[in-house]
């Protein structure tokens, strides 16, 4: 009967590493070292993934197929999360007053996209550039390590900061259209 020699574990618990999923490589969290009980004393990983659509999966993986998660290129902005948020603006009868309401959106991966992106509104035939009585600001705020953690779920703690983030980019894109409009948040 043979022995397996005890060897330093590569991974910790905690440490994000790579895995091949199907035919491409996913990110994962090492959740639990198993150590030496695969055959030939193999050391085993519990490692948790994040997957779009579904909940969390953890897998029981030996360590000779888990990798270090690849650097980001340091020339390159690797695309990261981003809140959606969109500003709705209404206008207070035909005066320059507005209100406007922040609504969270979708918390979008691996988008390049940040800040105010997107402006909507419409006229009733006739009226002019400035009449409309109602706009919408999409904005997207950017995700990192401190507001969201590490399930790419926005921190509770962090949700003042990014509303007032997505309503400070929303003003100044829809300032850019109506400069004269007073903006009253309400929520």
């Amino acid at each position: 009967m043979s022995v397996a020699k005890k060897r330093a574990p590569r991974f910790r618990v905690g440490d994000h590493v790579a895995i091949l999923y199907g035919p491409q490589k996913v990110a994962g969290e090492i959740v639990e070292d198993r150590g030496q009980l695969g055959e030939y004393g193999r050391r085993l990983y519990r490692v948790r993934i994040h997957l779009e659509q579904d909940s969390p999966t953890t897998f029981e993986i030996p360590e000779e197929d888990i990798e270090d998660p690849e650097p980001p290129a340091d020339n390159a902005e690797t695309p990261g999360l981003r809140q959606e948020f969109e500003v709705v603006y209404s206008r207070i009868k035909k005066t320059d007053s507005w209100t406007a309401r922040t609504k969270p959106g979708n918390l979008h991966k691996g988008v390049k996209a940040k800040g105010a992106v997107g402006y909507t509104t419409g006229k009733w035939e006739g009226e002019r550039e400035g009449d409309e009585n109602h706009a919408i600001v999409t904005v997207f705020v950017e995700c990192d390590q401190p507001m969201c953690d590490s399930h790419s779920r926005v921190r509770p703690t962090a949700w003042p900061a990014m509303t007032a983030t997505a309503r400070r980019l929303a003003d100044r894109m829809f300032l850019s259209r109506h400069p004269d409009a007073v903006i009253e948040h309400r929520d």
